[in-house]
């Protein structure tokens, strides 16, 4: 028997009445009782049922006027009426998980070595973890390289590669299955943790109540209990399993935890009374990893969260999400959704995309989080993004450690007895002769022997520009640039700039600022925040400005002038939203060190390109300023990275071609206009004389 006012998907109606989309369509324009959630629809069962009773639709009543009044909509199949009473309808909730115990690992040595399999190695975090490693042949597998075996991960081990201890969720009944599943969709609780500390800075008050939606195994409302103890007024789940996680984590009072759907449930009953809501609605409709048909799945909950908030009115929200979400396929949707949370109680928004493993997670799992806080600006929201990156333990060892920050924790770190595997959990061997090698890391230093211990966590060397001045302050003195003893550390107390005109009247955009850059950005830094889509400066030249640097000397004309672009690009850098551009302009003698210098500080997977700026078109003739052996250049660079290029930048396009550019000829390429190709006339004067050595 299904809940009387259970809400149903699209695709479970067409199930389980065996009629087409098509037709739901048709049964939708005559009338049939609907739900619009974001952009949606939901059916009550027991109204549908209500409906097809009194038009007569089903088998055993359909009249004869129904069936001649549907027959001009269209053809439309067999409707059954006792599925309502016989079976329970799937939701959009995935609840549904078989009651049988998970196989041994059951794959060759070639598939297990496949690193498209996801093999995971000790010496490294774990990819992210799913609830599909509940299945067979997708489980996710633990690859012992040097002992030339592998075995499937254990639920335990899984608890603690998402950050939870190691019998969360344990001795409650569930299968294996379950268990797995609703780890692997569960939020990290550090990740959690650091949004709920965030968010109590930016709004300078503890959070005091909270409410989770669509809850699962708790990893939000985990993270909230440890960084506040904050009372959680609701936690509402749709499935009975990850229901009895909650109600025995003995983080909160089990009575507030409701089995309920989050469209059925009474929120009024909470109005103003909340600080912080959170919750993950359904990924789904946006991971990469299934159909990703974004608003057109009827999974998604996302586009019911304005009109949620709109009712709460909470203080502050934080949903996450996959990172699919911000793709440029669900960029129009992903615009529609932080306008209407905008407009639903005055609030400041920011997505922002955040690596789970950076805060201390044995995992690679970057997920986005979208926050808003009521009666503040975008500004603020910014600024929380900030104080959450702020609060990273964590980093890539591949890159340069930031100060502070130690390298990502392995599997092996996370688990001393990875070595162990009992049960259906054995180690299965792999033939001695074969070699792993593209499954594992370069560590070659190493014999193969089982009773060595694996080298962990190894550094890989930095690389990047070294330079005496490197790291150091740098300032504006007597007309020069001027590197200090001491480190360079951006002050968030700069001076206010002042901005009023001559009679003393409050300057409006745009802002002219004045004095040395570096101070001026400080400065801008400390106004603005994290606020612009565009951030653009041209450093001084090497070769030609040579008034801007008081040594005579070469080399260290060329330490002052990186360290004060070291200098330039880390304040530029904390001007720049995460969808935001940095942009350098730069000559010939000056790109090559930009380009490793912005390498190493933005990381080259930022790099969004160069542009090739010509600014003449002719090798210009010797003069007495230019030495005969010197090629003189007819271009500069134009160096563009982004701050999370990956997750955040928008793909971009020309909205119609330029001026004069055609295709006649159908050019898949596009548009394109035909330029000349060689000199409009010749003269004596054009001729010159090669002489050659």
């Amino acid at each position: 028997m299904i809940a009387e006012h259970e809400l149903v998907t699209s695709e479970a109606l067409e199930a389980k009445l065996g009629v087409s989309r098509s037709t739901l369509w048709r049964l939708r324009r005559r009338g049939l009782p609907c739900m619009h959630v974001g952009r949606g629809v939901r059916y009550r069962a027991s109204e549908v049922q209500a409906w097809l009773l009194r038009e007569g639709i089903g088998d055993q009543h359909r009249t004869p006027n129904a069936v001649n009044e549907l027959d001009r909509l269209g053809p439309i199949e067999s409707i059954q009426m006792g599925i309502f009473v016989n079976e329970p309808l799937p939701s959009y909730s995935d609840s549904s998980t078989a009651r049988v115990e998970l196989p041994a690992c059951h794959w060759s040595a070639d598939v297990a070595l496949d690193p498209k399999h996801r093999p995971q190695t000790p010496d490294a975090p774990s990819t992210t973890v799913r609830k599909d490693w509940r299945k067979y042949p997708q489980e996710a597998h633990l690859l012992d390289v040097r002992g030339h075996r592998f075995r499937r991960f254990t639920e335990d081990e899984i608890a603690v590669l998402q950050g939870f201890p190691p019998d969360w969720g344990k001795g409650l009944g569930l299968t294996h299955r379950e268990r797995i599943a609703g780890l692997g969709n569960a939020v990290p609780p550090q990740l959690g943790e650091a949004l709920h500390r965030a968010a109590a800075m930016v709004l300078g008050c503890p959070l005091r109540t909270s409410i989770e939606i669509c809850a699962g195994f708790g990893g939000l409302a985990l993270g909230a209990h440890r960084a506040s103890n904050v009372e959680a007024l609701a936690l509402v789940e749709f499935w009975d399993a990850a229901a009895r996680v909650l109600r025995s984590s003995g983080c909160w009072n089990p009575s507030r935890v409701h089995l309920a759907n989050v469209l059925d449930f009474d929120w009024r009953q909470f109005a103003g009374e909340v600080d912080v809501l959170s919750g993950g609605p359904p990924c789904q409709p946006w991971s990469r990893a299934g159909h990703s048909k974004g608003a057109s799945d009827e999974r998604d909950l996302l586009g019911f969260m304005p009109r949620l908030v709109r009712t709460l009115l909470p203080k502050a929200f934080i949903f996450e999400n996959v990172p699919g979400l911000i793709s440029p396929d669900h960029e129009g949707y992903l615009e529609w959704l932080v306008g209407e949370l905008r407009d639903a109680g005055n609030y400041g928004v920011a997505v922002g995309v955040f690596q789970a493993a950076d805060f201390g997670v044995p995992q690679r799992r970057k997920r986005v989080i979208i926050a808003g806080f009521r009666g503040h600006s975008d500004g603020v929201a910014h600024r929380f993004f900030d104080q959450v990156a702020a609060l990273r333990t964590h980093a890539d060892p591949s890159r340069a450690l930031p100060p502070g920050r130690r390298s990502w924790v392995t599997i092996s770190e996370a688990l001393p007895a990875w070595r162990d595997g009992p049960g259906w959990r054995r180690w299965l061997d792999l033939p001695n002769q074969i070699q792993p090698m593209s499954a594992t890391s370069t560590n070659t230093n190493q014999a193969p022997d089982d009773a060595a211990p694996p080298q962990l966590n190894r550094r890989p060397p930095a690389m990047g520009l070294i330079w005496p001045g490197r790291d150091h302050a740098v300032r504006w003195s007597a007309g020069h640039w001027v590197v200090d003893e001491a480190l360079d550390t951006p002050s968030s107390s700069a001076a206010p700039l002042l901005r009023v005109d001559n009679n003393g009247r409050a300057l409006i955009d745009p802002w002219y600022v004045g004095g040395e850059h570096v101070g001026s950005l400080e400065a801008l830094r400390s106004a603005l925040g994290r606020r612009g889509k565009l951030v653009y400066f041209e450093p001084p030249r090497l070769d030609t400005d040579l008034v801007s640097f008081a040594a005579e000397d070469s080399r260290t004309r060329l330490n002052t002038w990186l360290t004060l672009n070291q200098a330039t690009v880390r304040r530029a850098l904390s001007l720049v939203r995460d969808d935001g551009v940095l942009v350098i302009l730069t000559g010939v003698a000056e790109q090559p060190y930009l380009q490793v210098l912005l390498d190493e500080m933005i990381g080259p997977e930022n790099r969004v390109g160069t542009v090739v700026w010509q600014k003449g078109y002719s090798v210009q003739g010797q003069n007495k300023d230019k030495p005969k052996n010197e090629i003189y250049p007819t271009h500069d660079y134009l160096l563009v990275y982004s701050r999370r290029r990956e997750e955040c930048l928008q793909g971009a396009a020309l909205k119609s071609p330029p001026q004069n550019f055609t295709n006649p000829d159908g050019d898949p390429r596009g548009p394109w206009k035909a330029e000349q190709k060689g000199a409009n006339y010749a003269r004596a004067s054009s001729d010159f004389t090669i002489n050659l050595p």
